[in-house]
Order: structure tokens, then sequence, then C-alpha cells
């Protein structure tokens, strides 16, 4: 694949920390537009509190203290005060799906309605290219109308990227999206983050070194809260430059 040449996102010295413990010290990266970048790294190195930075979702952590930059063409992320439009912008999806307790098209019409969209065209439109893009509307275009809660827990994760597409994010941000899935729905879901790849900048976080070696462009190895070494997948898990990159690639702790 092709790298872009312009970056969504450029993170500059980058540290949180939450009372006396830090959670990421002085983190630099470039994220390349369209790329998916994997992120990992053994429990507490930073990686979902590095996500929710990425869409000011640490602001609801009152201890939470953060010092950086964090830039999205000519907006500062961490500067500016439309909150609501960075997490417009910038998406998240989480470990668990959760969809909401209305119907499968209830919840993919949930963020365009509360945006203000109510045309019934426009959201017909936006329901059927989102569950596409998502690989889930094959599996329930008859069906759209059905409590989306009777879905499958595969099929939940699908329909959660297909809620957050209908918003249309420059990037999508996934923090462990598979971490309870069986094999069968962990490989339609990687399937659709490589799907989607090139048409939005996407960000995984996973425990599973071996999911980001499959999909992601690149890789950032995360240890105790700093960023020990970022490269083309393919090279961090064949030549890793970084002893600590070696021993975490080989299982030998995390």
């Amino acid at each position: 694949m092709v790298m872009p040449t312009t970056d969504a996102l450029s993170i500059q010295n980058l540290s949180v920390n939450f009372g006396n413990k830090t959670a990421l010290r002085d983190i630099s990266l470039d994220i390349h537009k369209g790329e998916l970048l994997g992120i990992i790294g053994p429990t507490t190195s930073g990686k979902t509190t590095f996500l929710t930075v990425l869409n000011r979702m640490i602001d609801t952590l009152p201890d939470a203290k953060v010092r950086g930059r964090i830039r999205m063409g000519d907006l500062n992320l961490l500067a500016t005060q439309q909150v609501q439009s960075v997490r417009r912008r910038v998406g998240m999806i989480f470990a668990l799906p959760v969809a909401l307790p209305l119907t499968i098209r209830g919840n993919v019409e949930y963020g365009p309605r509360r945006s203000g969209v109510r045309d019934p065209g426009i959201l017909d439109v936006l329901v059927e290219d989102s569950l596409k893009a998502a690989g889930l509307w094959e599996e329930v275009e008859t069906r759209l109308d059905s409590p989306a809660l009777k879905l499958s827990g595969g099929q939940q994760q699908r329909l959660c990227i297909a809620r957050a597409l209908a918003l249309k994010p420059e990037v999508l941000l996934l923090d462990e999206p598979c971490s309870g899935l069986d094999p069968l729905s962990t490989a339609r879901v990687e399937d659709t983050l490589i799907a989607l790849r090139g048409d939005v900048t996407i960000v995984l976080v996973t425990n599973n070194p071996y999911q980001a070696s499959r999909v992601a462009d690149r890789t950032a190895f995360f240890l105790g809260g700093e960023l020990v070494e970022l490269n083309d997948t393919k090279a961090l898990f064949t030549l890793p430059k970084d002893e600590r990159t070696q021993a975490y690639i080989e299982g030998k702790f995390g």
C-alpha cells in the first residue's frame, strides 16, 4: 500500500498524568491519512489512554492532566472548545459492543438524527452506505427494523462501526474491538477494517500483536506509557529495532 503524503493527526510531546501516576510520557508521532495504525503493548502500557486523548474522552476524567499538542489540519484538538465536533470527526469503538436498545436502523440513524438530519431519504442512504461499509448490510438488510440487541456479538460490533461511520468521521479509533469475539467474528471485523482503510484513518489498539500483524500498515509498540518503537508492520515484526519490542512479540512478557 502506498502511504499518503499528508497526516490525519500529528501528536507532539503528549503526556498524561492521573494524580502522581504517569500514563503517557512524551509521545510524538504522526498518523498518516488513510492508514491503519496498530498499537500493541501489554496491559497498562498507555494504549487506551492514548485513544481517549485523541477524541477528548479524557475530558470526562477529572484527575487527568494532559500536556502536549495534537493537530488535525489547522485544529489543535487539545485546545478547541468544540469537543462534540472533535468526537464526530474522531469516532471511537470500544472493546465490548454497545448497541443501543433500538432497531438496527435506529442505531445507525442515531448520530445523524442528533446532528439534525431528518430527511428520510438521506437517512435511508446513510443507513445502507454505513452498513455496507461495516460489512453488515447483506446480513441485516431484510430486518432493519428488528432489535439490534438480537444480533450476535460480532454483528453488534460491526453495527457499532456502522453507527460511527454514519457520522462520516475522518478518524476511527478502536479499543480492543475483538476482545470478546470468537475467531470467525474477529475475522469479519478484521476484514471490515481492511476494507475501510484508505477511506478513513484507523487506529487499532490490541493486546494481540498477531492481529496488528494481520491488518496494520504500521504498528507502534507502547510500554510503560512510552512509545518504544514505530515502524512498518512487517519490519517491526521481523526486524524490531528495540530488544523490548522483540521480547514482547516473542511473548516473553505481557
